[in-house]
């Protein structure tokens, strides 16, 4: 199953500067144990936001031409996608990965933990045009962030 993991605002922002715009501790502990075990796949940016460093415990894949120690790295989401279709993959970023995924028809499901706020000053987005043949499954967690705003952690999936 291919899945898409991110947190965004309400109009589909999720960064600034190559920096997330939400840092919870909540969403990170979803994050950590949705994705452990299985495959991440990022794009470049996010492997820099990173710190050039692999997520423990994952399998790894950059999305970049060059050879990067200690991931692997592939310039052809498909044949990524192929190549460990028995696995459970999760995109875990950037946008331009995100909406790629989402225009190539490519993904089963959607964990979205939306931030009840529009950061003003984002400079990264996702098209969550994009995503409007996924239907909310479930609610997942509802929590208050440290800075107030509610937050919901959704399931939301592919409409067939």
């Amino acid at each position: 199953m291919v899945r898409i993991i991110l947190c965004c605002d309400y109009e589909g922002n999720i960064g600034r500067n190559n920096d997330l715009l939400f840092k919870m501790k909540e969403d990170m502990k979803f994050f950590r144990a949705s994705t452990t075990g299985h495959v991440v796949v990022m794009g470049y940016n996010t492997w820099l936001s990173l710190g050039e460093k692999p997520l423990p415990n994952r399998t790894n894949i950059v999305l970049y031409d060059e050879e990067i120690e200690g991931v692997i790295t592939s310039n052809d989401m498909k044949k990524v996608i192929e190549e460990y279709k028995e696995e459970d993959i999760y995109i875990i970023g950037g946008a331009f990965v995100y909406n790629q995924a989402l225009e190539m028809d490519i993904v089963d499901e959607i964990l979205i933990t939306e931030v009840a706020t529009i950061v003003k000053d984002a400079d990264t987005k996702v098209n969550l045009e994009l995503m409007k043949d996924f239907r909310d499954e479930e609610i997942i967690k509802y929590f208050m962030s440290e800075e107030g705003y509610d937050v919901y952690i959704e399931r939301r999936r592919k409409i067939n």
